[in-house]
């Protein structure tokens, strides 16, 4: 869930978010990017959606300036910048 928040910018969605704090092992996290949200469930083996998932950010920079500062946090990611003008970044499974 650090991932998403921290780094991509998304809003953990209140109606789940009481889930953070449960111990339970089925919980499952909402975290709302505009007017859709991704449903991740919590385990011990990690969700693996195949192909890839287009964001669109206002402030590129931002989104660029986070990458940076969490990348020794989560080190299963890397990411790079596709065009000269900073319009869309890759995050990669590193």
């Amino acid at each position: 869930v650090p991932f998403y928040t921290n780094v991509l910018g998304l809003g953990l969605d209140p109606r789940r978010a009481h889930n953070v704090f449960q111990k339970k092992e089925d919980k499952t996290f909402w975290v709302n990017c505009g007017p859709s949200q991704f449903h991740l469930p919590h385990g011990d083996v990690p969700q693996v959606i195949p192909g890839s998932i287009g964001l669109m950010y206002e402030d590129m920079n931002s989104l660029i300036e986070r990458l940076e500062k969490y990348k020794g946090e989560y080190e299963f990611y890397d990411y790079e910048v596709m065009d000269d003008e900073g319009r869309c970044v890759k995050i990669l499974d590193g």
